[in-house]
């Protein structure tokens, strides 16, 4: 059977939610995570990981994974609050 051609987008898309997957999967495995961030009623985690030396973390209590990084805490949670702000525009 032959296959259609994806746009670059459809692919990038596709795996930018993989990867998300991957680390919120790998932020709920964590023990140590802490519910650091607080803002417009969401929580946000936040974990190191060593091996590629970036800060990881999620909005805790909804459904989606979504996830975002960052090199520093104030990197991740300005990061964090664009997320709360896209996931409440939806």
């Amino acid at each position: 059977e032959k296959m259609g051609a994806v746009s670059m987008e459809t692919v990038m898309k596709e795996l930018d939610e993989e990867e998300d997957k991957r680390m919120a999967g790998l932020i709920e495995s964590r023990k140590d995570k802490k519910r650091v961030f607080y803002y417009k009623g969401f929580y946000g985690s936040l974990v190191p990981d060593v091996e590629s030396d970036r800060l990881l973390g999620k909005i805790e209590g909804v459904e989606e994974d979504i996830v975002y990084q960052g090199k520093t805490v104030k990197e991740c949670e300005q990061r964090f609050r664009e997320a709360v702000s896209r996931y409440k525009k939806d």
